[in-house]
């Protein structure tokens, strides 16, 4: 992430993160249904795989690769994986409101704390909700930052005027669609980056890929099926 002096951009005031952060909540109330579930692929790595192996009852593998689904409804989202073509399924981590279940350091409680976060919050009172949540997480929301994402000019939501706070939210200045999300958890920053976005409800709403990253190193990755 390259953080961009506004000297130099000469792009004006910038809108406070709040300010911004509720903008981006309206409009995935635009872009995603009330209630929607992404079916795809979830693969864990190193000791995430081995934990999650230990989890589903399955032989040590690494990488670990299991069918699994991410589900949004009514203020929570659920992250489970699909053990048999019948359906059977085991539920791996829920975020119900910021609310995190289990709570603890997984690689699937940390998927789903941070990656459904921009999603799970929508609309007018979403963006209180969020705002509420990051706070807690040590989150400023008095200035925003510029940044380039991948070469795109992204908006850092939550991370104070210098764009890097202990939680933030990067999210696209054209279109505010979500790129990263992170959180510093004993020393180490673990955050989830957005890419490939696609049609869900309507105006792709959705990333395709959610990866999972702390320390430099992927230990999750979720791909949502063509």
């Amino acid at each position: 992430m390259t953080l961009l002096p506004l000297k130099l951009l000469a792009l004006g005031y910038l809108l406070p993160s709040s300010i911004l952060l509720r903008q981006m909540t309206v409009q995935r109330s635009g872009q995603l249904a009330t209630a929607f579930e992404v079916a795809g692929t979830l693969t864990l790595t190193g000791e995430a795989a081995r934990k999650g192996a230990s989890a589903l009852g399955q032989s040590p593998q690494d990488p670990l690769v299991v069918p699994a689904r991410l589900s949004f409804a009514q203020g929570k989202c659920t992250l489970v994986a699909v053990r048999d073509p019948a359906g059977g399924q085991r539920l791996l981590a829920a975020n119900d409101r910021g609310a995190t279940a289990p709570a603890d350091a997984s690689a699937p409680a940390w998927l789903v704390r941070l990656g459904c976060l921009p999603f799970l919050f929508r609309g007018e009172g979403g963006a209180a909700s969020l705002e509420a949540v990051m706070r807690k997480a040590g989150a400023r929301f008095e200035d925003a930052a510029l940044t380039l994402e991948n070469g795109e000019l992204a908006y850092v939501l939550g991370a104070g005027e210098d764009g890097v706070g202990k939680t933030g939210l990067v999210v696209q200045k054209h279109g505010l669609q979500p790129l990263r999300v992170w959180e510093d958890e004993g020393g180490a920053r673990v955050a989830v980056i957005f890419r490939a976005y696609r049609q869900v409800f309507r105006d792709g709403g959705f990333p395709t890929i959610l990866e999972l990253r702390a320390g430099g190193a992927t230990l999750a990755s979720f791909v949502a099926k063509p």
